[in-house]
């Protein structure tokens, strides 16, 4: 399951970030920058295919919003859609004539339908039959505003892929059967019981994610032990005040909620526009220094006394308050949660559509950089080894349909690894590490989990092993023999 923050800006869009907005949309309420985008973006779809209608969840008057510029815009959609309104309920205050307008627009049209509060103070807005069910919670900002909380359905047992090789099974197509919880038959005649391959069933994972708001203790008994926690975080805790009073949050007030929630994390967006993201500010330095050394005159420059704010301070103010691991959301930021309850891979990632692999494992060679794979995990190799400084390196045999090849990851990162992931590795590098040719992320590198057991792959040839051709282009790139040994 992946988050990706395609904007991560206030109201108003800057050089630095786009306006506020995920891969997934819901919408929150009816100010422009969380509204605008919408009847283009159906537009766009309308260009495509879809097998399945749209349905479109949001605030009251949101119908009449995509209608109304669809019509004058002249706009036809090719694709059936339904419209979901949340009817205000007393906290949120109450239009009486918007919604008498709306339910006669319902009783004309299928396609316009409205969501009441339930007793228990939630919009039940999608059933258990989808695997996942979506509830909406009034918040509080300037104008009805509700958060969302997906609770995805329990999932399969973990599938235990070593105990299937210890049998002298090879992973095949048929894993995907087998953790399904079918009885599966080999050509060879045995059968396969999930009972004995599949772990018990896990509970499923629990997203939080908030719109604009300066109060959103109403999702608290609904947010319990959320996987993740996606909050604004406007300013920082020096302007609280000035926050609350437009209707916003800081750190302080992030972090408080997260802790009453009991979060596993949080993840902060929706920056105003004078927290610039991390990534600029040693590229805007560069500048700055350039422009005062070609400056002779012994007068201050123009910029020379600015302080730059980055968004490093909303994140160290909201670690000093909790202990809950906490991210900044930039600009295509990728949150990817695993199923097991780990910890999740958090990487910064360009849009998923600019990946794409530029080799393949078979054709590897020693002293690499920026290769781009899309790989099977067959097997742990061995316990994680320990370099001088602490860190741990765990590695892996991984594959494509050329061939395999050891995956070395320090840390954390290689404690989610399993065997039957399908993992993307980006910008790694390769090297001989101890006489094996093993591919690493390095210092920019990612790597990242998008799938399980269904890849071709052959385990032959092994490109780990050493080999005189691998000398050859160790020579040819300068690397001392030394390093052969290491």
């Amino acid at each position: 399951m992946e988050l990706i923050f395609l904007g991560t800006g206030s109201n108003n869009l800057s050089p630095h970030r786009g306006a506020s907005s995920l891969a997934l949309h819901l919408s929150n309420y009816l100010h422009g920058d969380h509204l605008f985008g919408l009847p283009g973006f159906l537009c766009t779809l309308s260009s495509s295919v879809l097998p399945s209608p749209v349905t479109i969840y949001g605030p009251l008057g949101i119908r009449e919003f995509i209608e109304t510029t669809l019509r004058l815009s002249h706009s036809w959609l090719s694709f059936k859609y339904e419209i979901i309104e949340l009817i205000p309920n007393s906290y949120d205050g109450v239009d009486e004539n918007l919604i008498k307008t709306t339910l006669e627009k319902q009783q004309k049209d299928e396609r316009c339908r409205t969501v009441t509060i339930n007793e228990d103070g939630r919009y039940h807005l999608t059933n258990d039959e989808d695997n996942c069910s979506i509830y909406a919670v009034s918040i509080k900002h300037r104008v009805p505003t509700y958060g969302y909380i997906i609770d995805e359905s329990d999932l399969p047992g973990k599938f235990d892929i070593q105990k299937l090789q210890q049998s002298g099974i090879k992973p095949g197509p048929f894993c995907s059967r087998l953790k399904a919880g079918e009885t599966v038959t080999l050509d060879d005649g045995r059968v396969l019981s999930p009972l004995d391959y599949v772990g018990p069933s896990r509970p499923g994972r629990r997203l939080v994610i908030l719109g604009d708001c300066c109060d959103a203790s109403n999702v608290i008994p609904f947010a319990q032990n959320c996987d993740v926690l996606v909050h604004e975080c406007t300013h920082d805790n020096t302007l609280k005040e000035k926050a609350i009073d437009f209707g916003h949050s800081t750190p302080s007030m992030a972090t408080s909620l997260a802790e009453q929630c009991h979060a596993k994390c949080l993840l902060l967006n929706h920056f105003s526009q004078r927290y610039k993201p991390k990534s600029l500010e040693n590229k805007e330095n560069v500048v700055k220094k350039t422009k005062k050394e070609e400056s002779n005159t012994g007068e201050k420059g123009e910029d020379e006394d600015d302080e730059e704010v980055t968004v490093d301070l909303l994140l160290e103010q909201a670690k000093q308050s909790t202990k809950i691991p906490v991210f900044i959301a930039d600009d295509f930021f990728t949150y990817t949660m695993d199923t097991d309850g780990t910890l999740p891979f958090v990487v910064n990632l360009p849009p998923i559509d600019r990946f794409e692999p530029t080799t393949v494992v078979g054709k590897l060679e020693p002293n690499q950089r920026q290769i781009n794979l899309v790989v099977i995990v067959l097997r742990i190799q061995a316990n994680p080894q320990k370099t001088r400084e602490g860190h741990e390196i765990h590695s892996f045999k991984i594959a494509d349909r050329t061939g395999s090849v050891t995956l070395n990851v320090w840390n954390t990162a290689g404690q989610l690894i399993s065997p039957g992931d399908i993992l993307r590795l980006q910008n790694c590098i390769t090297q001989v590490f101890k006489n094996e040719l093993c591919v690493k992320p390095g210092r920019s590198g990612t790597v990242t989990k998008i799938g399980e057991f269904m890849m071709d792959f052959k385990e032959e040839p092994d490109m780990s092993i050493f080999t005189p051709t691998m000398e050859s282009a160790m020579i040819n790139t300068n690397k001392r023999p030394a390093q052969l040994m290491s």
